[in-house]
């Protein structure tokens, strides 16, 4: 599983172009970039907890017992937001957990933003083109605690 091992940015779907014709690498985690299918996901996931639909637009979730795991938002069967709960992650899939697992040498904003009561976390905002990843630390800033790919 090769997706295990490119934790952060993937060549697991090209969906850019450049001006010379040749294409990027799309943003991902988990193997999962924008633009996949619910087959793709799926075939990544496994089958979802529970799932809904309202006309074009379809909703995947995970859910496992503690609580939620990853949810993905499809429009025409394309995804267009996924969300991932690291830290109460307990699917069979491997996916980035703590810090260490992230790739930051590719180019990324780091903020500090507020999180339980008074702690700060960090931030990291990967973008490439209309896509964006990112990604926010538990208040040690040593496990991931959310993810939001769009």
């Amino acid at each position: 599983m090769v997706f295990i091992i490119l934790s952060l940015v993937a060549v697991a779907g090209c969906n850019h172009a450049d001006t010379a014709g040749k294409r990027e690498p799309a943003l991902s985690f988990g193997g999962i970039s924008t633009g996949a299918s619910e087959e793709e996901i799926t075939g990544i996931m496994g089958k979802p907890s529970e799932s809904s639909a309202k006309d074009q637009t379809k909703e995947i979730h995970y859910i496992g017992a503690n609580g939620p795991n990853a949810t993905f938002v499809l429009v025409n069967n394309r995804l267009v937001k996924g969300y991932w709960y690291p830290s109460v992650f307990d699917a069979k899939v491997k996916i980035p957990i703590t810090k260490e697992d992230l790739d930051l040498s590719k180019p990324h904003k780091l903020e500090q933003v507020d999180c339980y009561e008074t702690a700060k976390c960090d931030h990291y905002v990967f973008e490439q083109g209309k896509q964006k990843l990112q990604i926010t630390m538990d208040w040690e800033n040593k496990r991931i605690d959310r993810v939001i790919l769009e």
